[in-house]
């Protein structure tokens, strides 16, 4: 049984001396992280807000028809 430990904790030690490689961040990999961000942030903020005064402009219409206006 204490074999058996010595074996997994040998084996889980030479696992992470094997592969000592860490991950390093580069700069384009964060240019294209940043942008990816930025444009799915502000993309559907401008879409949103474009969405928003067509449909105001349509609601104004429609009660200008129906006879709602003051």
């Amino acid at each position: 049984m204490f074999s058996l430990i010595l074996d997994v904790d040998n084996a889980t030690t030479l696992n992470e001396t094997a592969s000592p490689t860490k991950f390093k961040p580069t700069t384009e990999g964060r240019a294209v992280a940043y942008s990816a961000l930025l444009i799915m942030a502000v993309l559907p903020i401008i879409y949103g807000s474009f969405w928003s005064v067509d449909h105001q402009r349509k609601q104004k219409k429609m009660h200008k028809v129906c006879g709602y206006s003051k």
